[in-house]
């Protein structure tokens, strides 16, 4: 068989390399003596013409254009010689190696869009094939929502998308742990979980990602899916990516971040004849100095950064990280500069992550795009230097997306710059690749939303009986004013002239105001020292007698939702002292120890010193309304419920008093802090005692005193040891009742 003479390519020392060998691997019924995979380098003795070959990171190969100038408009598809030439069959690129005799994978396909052109010579249309990578056959399904009970890790919600269809051609997926990867599966911690929050598909020891998701698409393309989990698989060395192996194997790896070449980089000279940059972009619109974040804790926590001024008048959030030039912008930040535009952008996480971690990788998100970074597009007609082989060099044909490669003297540099090549397209007369100095993943990086919406939307439309209020509490208004949210109630008069610019915890306030001081002992709600008796570690309003248990109040309106609930632990000079607790909101008055979880017989012996029948709130399903089994909790049906439970935070799985970390992440400890965005709604209307719909809102507020609009305030800690411990918060309003 004569070589391909237009398939010969040569390097800028005249040294020729290789050539392309195309082959195509018909899906159909091969007729009988056919072969499995047919050789189409030559075509009716005439060298079929590899146009381009392209690869991108992720998802490996892209296109190939491949031109058959003996294949005309008087010849049918599939028929005859042409028997291979089908829609939809597979096709392999391998490049021949001259020097080495070897065949090399490059790329891997079908053959999808077939076009008829006239021919340079004028003798008829000559085909010309687009074929498609192997791994974008993925978008010919969706990715649909299947409402998982149990979380899914990352990777191994990547890899169901490729089993279960059998006319997909590629293996299954596997993952590639980097060999410094320590991130494992411990089972014990795991099945201490409830049902509904332990990973599938796990067993002990096994590295996994740590991440988690119920997400499993919303009708959209498989890879588009793909691609939203990669855009939050990162971690400090880098982010994960999927790629295709040879043999059309999907491979979730993970791609490192490069600070300097190494082994196996690619070099390149900008002095050099055949190297040239088509365009290069020094964009300082793309610089990043503060960085905002938000997402949802695997226990259901959100957060967002979210700060509210003591009168509850301003919301603010503040970013996780940012450059002290920029924040705070305020005149008493002596590393202000007026001269430095301000640039932000908001990072969203899926589930699983924390506020601890959140602000971790928002520290490393500003860090690597504090500057502009470079992205061009470079032309390559030599070969480049295939670094730790000497002076070897390495065909530029074989050049793909996911590696990395050196450009000398840009700027002057004799190092010059170190870029990542997201995606490559070689064809006869060049290698054409896109570069990033910054390694830029497909993370979802936007600008702030804007946090508001129009209040003018009508009201009254077609359906019937539709219109509410705007506001909801009409008849019992929220008034900061007049004690709304200030946890316990009455606590208002401590935080009265508080600075604008004092923030949760509000420790340089409580210093100059302790629980020791009388004047505002009564402004916290106190436990005294940890007791063998659990009945006894929670907090009581000093009205309380030894037969008469009352909760603190916290006066909050007829209805609506919270944006910010804040709650710390102080000790008594007013320092917040760092203890675990447990903290949740009633609507019954009535509200004691005894409506509290209790210990039974069987499981007191698991909790230390307590015992049988004491009230104590972190053993497994204290809270839980039904058992994993589905059958309802008697405590809570019993006790919880008729207390008018509304929210509570701190339980058996996850103690309050880590903010903004999480207790169940080993070494963690414990901060005294609980600080939550839009954590609860509340209702308080037309029960006993409760806020009358028939009645005016001047009625109801002379109501105020007997609690018509109040919620009771439980809260456990045994951890203050021989100390005393007092805990106060607040809670503010959500002012848009729409969101």
């Amino acid at each position: 068989m004569k070589r391909p003479p237009n398939s010969t390519l040569i390097t800028g020392s005249n040294r020729a390399t290789g050539y392309w060998v195309p082959y195509v691997i018909p899906k159909t019924t091969i007729p009988p003596g056919k072969p499995w995979r047919v050789p189409i380098s030559l075509v009716r003795n005439v060298p079929t013409k590899v146009s381009s070959v392209s690869s991108t990171d992720p998802f490996g190969p892209s296109l190939a254009t491949l031109e058959f100038p003996a294949i005309t408009l008087l010849d049918e598809p599939g028929e005859g010689d042409l028997w291979w030439l089908v829609g939809e069959a597979n096709v392999d690129i391998h490049w021949y190696d001259v020097a080495t005799s070897q065949s090399i994978y490059i790329w891997e396909g079908t053959l999808q869009s077939f076009d008829w052109n006239e021919g340079e010579s004028g003798s008829g249309s000559l085909l010309t094939v687009t074929c498609q990578g192997a791994m974008l056959q993925m978008d010919n399904y969706l990715a649909v929502p299947k409402y998982p009970y149990q979380p899914i890790p990352y990777e191994i919600e990547i890899a169901n998308q490729f089993k279960g269809r059998p006319s997909q051609r590629l293996g299954w997926m596997f993952t590639e742990w980097p060999s410094w990867w320590r991130t494992t599966y411990n089972k014990a911690y795991w099945d201490k979980q409830p049902l509904y929050r332990r990973p599938v598909g796990m067993s002990n020891g096994q590295r996994w990602t740590g991440l988690l998701t119920r997400a499993t698409g919303n009708f959209e393309p498989t890879l588009q899916h793909i691609n939203n989990l990669l855009g939050s698989m990162f971690t400090d060395r880098g982010q994960w990516t999927l790629m295709l192996d040879p043999g059309r194997r999907p491979v979730l790896r993970h791609r490192d971040r490069v600070d300097t070449a190494r082994s196996g980089t690619l070099m390149v000279d900008l002095l050099h004849p055949g190297v040239k940059f088509t365009n290069m972009t020094q964009d300082h619109s793309q610089k990043v100095n503060a960085v905002y974040a938000n997402g949802t804790t695997v226990k259901g926590v959100t957060f967002n950064g979210m700060r509210v001024s003591p009168d509850g008048t301003r919301t603010w959030y503040e970013p996780y990280s940012a450059r002290r030039e920029v924040e705070p912008a305020v005149t008493a930040n002596r590393w202000l500069t007026p001269g430095i535009m301000r640039r932000e952008v908001n990072i969203s996480f899926s589930e699983g992550g924390s506020e601890d971690e959140a602000r971790i990788v928002a520290e490393r998100h500003l860090a690597r795009y504090a500057d502009a970074g470079l992205t061009g597009t470079l032309s390559l007609s030599i070969d480049p230097i295939l670094l730790g082989t000497g002076t070897g060099t390495y065909p530029r044909q074989l050049v793909r997306a996911g590696q990395n490669i050196q450009v000398r003297n840009v700027f002057g540099r004799p190092n010059g710059v170190l870029f990542h090549i997201s995606e490559s397209t070689s064809t006869d007369d060049a290698t054409t690749l896109t570069l990033d100095s910054k390694y830029r993943d497909q993370l979802t990086v936007q600008e702030v939303r804007a946090r508001g919406r129009d209040a003018l939307t009508p009201t009254r439309l077609l359906s019937i009986n539709a219109y509410q209020p705007t506001q909801k509490d009409l008849l019992f208004p929220w008034s900061y004013a007049l004690g709304s949210g200030y946890v316990p109630r009455g606590s208002q008069s401590l935080f009265a002239g508080m600075p604008q610019d004092i923030e949760f915890p509000w420790e340089s306030w409580t210093r100059s105001r302790p629980p020791r001081n009388s004047v505002w002992r009564q402004d916290y709600m106190r436990i005294g020292p940890t007791s063998r008796v659990a009945d006894n570690n929670w907090a009581r309003h000093p009205t309380s007698t030894s037969k008469s248990f009352k909760a603190f109040r916290v006066r909050m309106s007829q209805a609506g939702s919270a944006k910010l609930f804040q709650i710390a632990a102080y000790d008594r000079n007013g320092n917040v002292m760092k203890v675990p607790f447990h903290v949740a909101l009633y609507t019954n008055n009535a509200v004691s120890v005894t409506s509290m979880p209790y210990l039974t017989a069987a499981n007191a012996p698991r909790h230390p010193p307590y015992r049988a029948n004491h009230r104590y709130p972190f053993f497994a399903g204290a809270f839980e309304e039904t058992d994993d089994n589905g059958k309802l909790n008697d405590q809570y049906t019993r006790n919880l419920k008729p207390a008018g439970l509304v929210a509570g935070w701190g339980n058996y799985y996850e103690r309050a008093g880590y903010w903004p970390g999480t207790s169940s992440a080993t070494g963690s400890l414990p901060t005294g802090l609980l600080s939550l965005n839009n954590p609860f709604t509340w209702t308080l209307e037309n029960t006993a005692g409760r806020v009358n719909l028939q009645r005016t809102p001047e009625e109801n507020l002379r109501n105020d005193n007997a609690g018509v609009a109040d919620l009771y305030v439980m809260i456990y800690c045994d951890a203050q040891a021989a100390r005393e411990v007092f805990f106060l918060g607040r809670i503010f309003r959500n002012e848009n009742p729409t969101d």
